[in-house]
C-alpha cells in the first residue's frame, strides 16, 4: 500500500536540515517525511488510508450533517401540531354559526 491519503492525495516530502555551526551551515542528509495515515471507514462503508487532517474534516462534517438531520427533524415536528391546530380551526370556522345582527332579532320579534 502506498503512503498517500486517498482523500486528498498528501504524500511524502524530502525534508533538508541546516545547522549552522561557527558561522556557516553544515549540510546534513535529507531525510523523507510521511504523512500520518490511518485507516478510516467512510460513512458508506469503505475503509481507506486518510491524513490526519482529512479525518478531522470528515469528523466535522458528520457532526454537521447529524446537526442539520436533528434540526430538519425537530422543524418537521413542530410543524405537525400547527397542522393539526389549522385544521381544527378551520373545521370550526366552518361550523359556527353567525350572531344575528340587530335588525334580524327585531324583525323576528316584530312577526
Amino acid at each position: 500500500m502506498s503512503k498517500v491519503c486517498q482523500i486528498c492525495g498528501k504524500k511524502s516530502i524530502v525534508a533538508r536540515k541546516r545547522n549552522k555551526l561557527r558561522g556557516k551551515y553544515n549540510p546534513t542528509p535529507k531525510k523523507r517525511k510521511y504523512p500520518n495515515l490511518q485507516w478510516v471507514r467512510l460513512p458508506w462503508g469503505k475503509r481507506v488510508l486518510a491524513c490526519t487532517r482529512c479525518i478531522k474534516t470528515l469528523s466535522k462534517t458528520k457532526r454537521k450533517e447529524s446537526a442539520i438531520s436533528q434540526q430538519e427533524e425537530i422543524i418537521t415536528q413542530e410543524e405537525e401540531p400547527k397542522k393539526e391546530k389549522e385544521e381544527v380551526a378551520v373545521a370550526k370556522k366552518t361550523t359556527k354559526k353567525k350572531a344575528p345582527s340587530k335588525k334580524e332579532t327585531k324583525k323576528k320579534k316584530n312577526k
